[in-house]
Parts: structure tokens; sequence; C-alpha cells
């Protein structure tokens, strides 16, 4: 896969993650603890389908949104990719109890494609992995391991925080002594 095909959603991602590091450091302030890994992921994966709504080259799967998941088909290609994180893959990969030398279960093949992401120092590696469901489920599984495709560089920062003053000052939102009149009304 070419990576200028990925370009528009490793940009979402990148925005998404900036954006969600911005949330986290003002959750932070505000309740004077650091937010929750699972708010941190449900607040990038809210931020990613938002961003993709607005996005006329992709549309964005409903099936699963209720449920923080990200399906998007890239209108120009009909691909349909299901955003899911390393760690996720990792964790289903572990989760079989009982290994067996071969695998009877029946699957159906599936034409989502599995878009791997994993944010690290050096910014976002993506890969792709094929999918396929047990018979009877809708949890789409790997084929096999995802093959990397690339790594995107973090974005800068094009929008500034907050600036952090203190705290807010309430009596100020009422206008200046100077715009009130003589009986005190504005």
């Amino acid at each position: 896969m070419d990576t200028a095909t990925l370009d528009p959603i490793a940009n979402h991602l990148l925005s998404a993650y900036g954006e969600t590091a911005i949330f986290a450091s003002g959750f932070n302030r505000r309740y004077k603890q650091p937010a929750s890994l699972m708010l941190k992921v449900h607040h990038l994966l809210s931020v990613v389908q938002s961003t993709l709504i607005s996005d006329d080259r992709f549309g964005l799967g409903i099936e699963y949104s209720d449920f923080g998941r990200v399906e998007i088909t890239d209108r120009g290609s009909g691909q349909i990719y299901l955003i899911r994180s390393s760690a996720a893959v990792s964790i289903e990969r572990n989760r079989q109890q009982d290994p067996v030398l071969f695998d009877s279960a029946t699957y159906q093949s599936s034409n989502v494609v599995l878009l791997v992401h994993r944010f690290h120092k050096q910014g976002l590696d993506l890969a792709l992995a094929g999918a396929r469901r047990a018979e009877g489920k809708k949890r789409l599984v790997p084929t096999g391991a995802p093959a990397l495709i690339d790594t995107w560089p973090y974005l800068p920062v094009t929008e500034t925080s907050v600036f952090e003053q203190g705290p807010v000052d309430a009596f100020d939102e009422l206008g200046s002594i100077e715009e009130l009149g003589d009986d005190g009304a504005l």
C-alpha cells in the first residue's frame, strides 16, 4: 500500500492525538489528577470520529460509533478500514487461553481491513492486517500479523491552548464599574 493513501487518515489520528494531549492537560489542571487511559482513548477516538464526519473523502461507519470504534470508508477507493490500536490487537492475540495446533473454528472473510495504530516518541505507526470473523460473531480479528506501512511524525502544534491565568474571577464578567449607571444597573 502506498503511504500517500493513508496520509489523510494519519493526519486525522495525529491531530486527534494533539487534541487529546490538550484535553488531558486541562483535565489534570481541573481535577488535580491525570486523566485515565480509558478516558484518553475514548476522547481520541471521539475526536477522530468528529473530524471524519466533516471530511468529504471519508464516510464514517455508524454501526460501532457509539461504542468508540472507528470504521472509515474511503469514498475514492471504496476501501473500508476499522481502526484498532496495536495494544488491542496484542491483547486479542494473547487472550487465547488454550492455544491449539489447528484452529477448527469456521471463519468468514471480511472486506474490512484493520488499520492498526501505535503512538510512540517518533510519531504514529500505521499497519494493515486482513480481517475475518468467527461464524456467528461480529468482532473482526486479524488474519495475521499487521504489516507496518510507515511512521508519520507528529504534527506541529497549530492551535494554542488557553493561557492559564489562575482562577476565574466572575466579577469582571459583569462589566467595568464605569459602565454601571448611577443606580448600579448595567
